[in-house]
């Protein structure tokens, strides 16, 4: 009896294999800074305010990656399904992966800035705001972007 090799099945080169791996490294990565920034105080190298700044950032840098994952993520799952369309129109999903993508980058840049330059009161209010912040700033920029682009009748 012969072995058929289905590509789609193949763990070794599989996209849900890779999109795997990444999760863990990045929980790996969350874990491991907050564990060493722990350990640091521990040790007597930090004090209780600096691990919760490390906390913080560590949270904010993990946004902007999932951020910018969004979009290719849906780009992968919509050629893989054949849903991708020919003419190169943006579907209303991908639009929406991409919208989600600008307010995960934004949110998490504002959200690592809070922990970096404002007070631990300050920055604990502060990231309340950064993701309504992100998507206000987001709607601003295609309203104006989208009042620049439209062209003026002249009477």
């Amino acid at each position: 009896m012969a072995l058929r090799k289905c590509n789609d099945l193949d763990w070794l080169n599989s996209k849900t294999r890779h999109e795997i791996l990444f999760a863990i490294i990045l929980a790996s990565l969350l874990g491991l800074g907050s564990t060493t920034s722990t350990l640091g105080k521990e040790l007597g190298f930090f004090d209780g305010d600096l691990v919760k700044r490390i906390a913080g950032v560590n949270i904010g840098l993990m946004l902007i990656v999932m951020g910018n994952y969004m979009p290719k993520k849906n780009q992968a799952s919509a050629s893989q399904c054949g849903c991708a369309t020919k003419s190169g129109s943006k579907t209303s999903s991908s639009t929406l992966q991409r919208f989600m993508g600008w307010t995960f980058v934004l949110a998490g840049l504002l959200y690592t800035l809070a922990w970096i330059i404002l007070d631990l009161d300050q920055a604990g209010i502060a990231i309340l705001f950064a993701f309504p912040a992100a998507i206000a700033s987001i709607f601003v920029v295609r309203y104006l972007s989208s009042r620049r682009s439209k062209p003026t009748i002249a009477a």
